[in-house]
């Protein structure tokens, strides 16, 4: 793959918005370190729907990469809100106009991340590992997703939004996953999901 940007080996911690924000087509990141920021770990197709940015990519590969303690702030869900959502670890953004597309991402890898997920954001919504929208030619590979437990003592990796897996997946379409496993935060408990 023809790479127009390489993000490799180094550490994005305490923004008031997202770690990462893609806006362009053959990008590799890999073995890089998100902490601490209010929105997105790695948000693809940034903020098109709010501020009319560059917006949907192709040619993408996450990997190795290590994200945590994401989607604490400002710019997390508003309930009833279709294209952004939630600021996951990982999140490839719709666009308003057009909710039902499904190919406005295009051949994107993400392989072998460790994603650390709270319960909930700031205003109290259900966190997923990835939140994918509108995306063709996907591939969600040997990821590991890490999830606190429960009040009840369980695992929230099948209970986000009342069942949903840790990946969240709209108008998606050629979509593999495999081998992917969610954990308590300890590393105890671990499922294939």
């Amino acid at each position: 793959m023809p790479t127009s940007v390489l993000i490799a080996n180094c550490t994005f911690s305490a923004s008031r918005a997202s770690g990462i924000i893609i806006q362009s087509n053959n990008v590799i990141i890999r073995n890089t370190t998100i902490a601490s920021v209010s929105s997105a770990g790695i948000d693809v197709g940034g903020y098109y729907h709010s501020f009319s940015e560059s917006p949907f990519s192709s040619n993408l590969l996450l990997e190795h990469n290590f994200i945590q303690d994401v989607g604490r702030g400002h710019r997390t869900i508003v309930p009833g809100q279709t294209w952004g959502r939630n600021a996951a670890a990982i999140r490839m953004a719709g666009d308003a106009q057009f909710p039902n597309a499904t190919s406005l991402h295009s051949n994107i890898v993400v392989r072998n991340n460790t994603l650390h997920v709270a319960a909930t954001s700031v205003r109290g919504q259900p966190q997923h590992a990835l939140d994918v929208m509108a995306t063709t030619k996907l591939q969600i590979l040997e990821n590991f997703y890490f999830y606190p437990r429960t009040n009840d003592g369980g695992v929230l990796c099948k209970g986000v939004d009342g069942g949903e897996q840790p990946v969240r997946l709209s108008h998606c379409t050629d979509v593999v996953q495999r081998g992917n496993v969610c954990c308590e935060g300890d590393g105890t408990n671990c499922t294939a999901c």
